[in-house]
């Protein structure tokens, strides 16, 4: 008779296939679970933060950011947003840039890096 070995699991190939499917699978199923919540848990609020969004715009522009609304959607399989009335103006200029509409897409290839 063959004495069992602790370790047999991990020396067996099935067994690393196992694994490495379990975990392509959980990936998977995580990524799946973060894309459902972006769209359906954060997306329809993101208007609720536009005084935080304009704070943080302002800090790292260095000039005063205002902006009048920030609208939500979804484009096929990309997050857009759509900012209206967004002033930009410092305390040499009160007015110094107003762009009327901006929209933006998210890039999925963009947050690896």
């Amino acid at each position: 008779m063959k004495k069992a070995e602790g370790n047999a699991f991990w020396k067996h190939p099935r067994g690393w296939l196992r694994v490495i499917a379990a975990t392509l699978i959980g990936l998977y199923l995580l990524a799946a679970l973060f894309i459902i919540a972006l769209r359906f848990v954060v997306l329809p609020h993101v208007n609720d933060y536009r005084d935080e969004i304009s704070a943080y715009l302002s800090k790292t522009l260095k000039a005063n950011v205002r902006i009048g609304e920030i609208s939500p959607a979804w484009d096929t399989y990309w997050p857009k947003l759509t900012l209206k009335n967004v002033e930009i103006s410092s305390d040499a200029s009160p007015r110094a840039l107003r762009v009327p509409e901006a929209e933006g897409d998210l890039d999925w290839s963009s947050i690896p890096r």
